[in-house]
């Protein structure tokens, strides 16, 4: 690789969870970079244009994409909104729904209304445990991831 990207760190994130990042925030405007770990994403709402790999496509509402850590990308804005992000260590990998995505031949998948709510449910408790450090919070993660 001839450029030098951004790499961001989970440790940097983390905090007292050390195998895992997770929050809601807006959807915004991200140079090219890439990460020492795994990392999800699932838009809530708005538009972007999400490049990895040299290959950019729209995203929006229900969109969820895996990103590798040989990956490079980013994101440019195209409407206001919001995405969950959870950043996880390999060793969490589930690697079933990793040969899920590798096998799709895109690292996005579009879920159906009915998934979109029930995984942002399920995000939404996460980062509940995380943020109210609760006493089993790091079981609950490993079990989400």
């Amino acid at each position: 690789m001839d450029k030098n990207y951004t790499k961001i760190l989970l440790d940097d994130k983390a905090g007292g969870m050390k195998d895992v990042f997770i929050r809601k925030h807006s959807l915004k405007n991200y140079v090219l970079h890439r990460h020492d770990c795994f990392e999800f994403e699932l838009v809530v709402s708005g538009f972007a244009k999400h490049t990895i790999n040299g290959s950019a496509s729209r995203i929006s509402r229900g969109d969820m994409y895996l990103i590798l850590p040989t990956d490079i990308h980013g994101l440019e804005l195209e409407e206001e909104g919001e995405l969950y992000n959870i950043m996880f260590r390999e060793s969490l990998v589930n690697k079933d729904i990793l040969l899920e995505f590798l096998s799709a031949n895109s690292n996005t998948v579009h879920l159906s209304d009915e998934d979109f709510t029930r995984i942002c449910f399920l995000i939404e408790s996460a980062i509940k445990e995380s943020t109210e450090k609760r006493r089993f919070a790091s079981l609950f993660m490993h079990d989400l991831i």
